[in-house]
């Protein structure tokens, strides 16, 4: 599957679990909703999660932490590579493909144009 398509079976597949806590299981869902199949990963920054959700970045954080301790969910760290500042996590769920390496860390090609438009050939 491709597209869409795969982020509404990473819904399904969410919404099946049982034995997870509601917060565990909300943001694991929305992690779903925001993984992109072209990547093969979702990339909300934790203060997008916490926008989106209401939850705390603290409580979102555990979760992330419980969702991995579970396998559900393999987080991996980005960074800009013109001045080394951290940029959103990449989330990969391994039950759609297996995730990189574990300890692995991202730079981000391109930047943000003036107008907030992502510019991947901006250096």
């Amino acid at each position: 599957m491709r597209g869409d398509d795969l982020s509404i079976e990473a819904m399904n597949w969410c919404r099946d679990l049982i034995g997870l806590k509601p917060v565990d299981k909300h943001i694991l869902g929305y992690i779903c909703d925001r993984y992109n199949a072209n990547h093969g990963y979702a990339w909300p920054s934790l203060a997008r999660i916490s926008r989106d959700t209401g939850w705390a970045v603290s409580t979102i954080t555990k979760a992330l932490r419980r969702l991995e301790k579970k396998e559900l969910l393999a987080t991996y760290k980005q960074f800009y590579p013109g001045n080394g500042s951290w940029a959103s996590n990449r989330y990969y769920l391994p039950v759609f493909g297996e995730p990189p390496t574990p300890g692995k860390k991202f730079s981000v090609g391109g930047e943000f144009d003036p107008h907030g438009t992502w510019d991947p050939d901006l250096e």
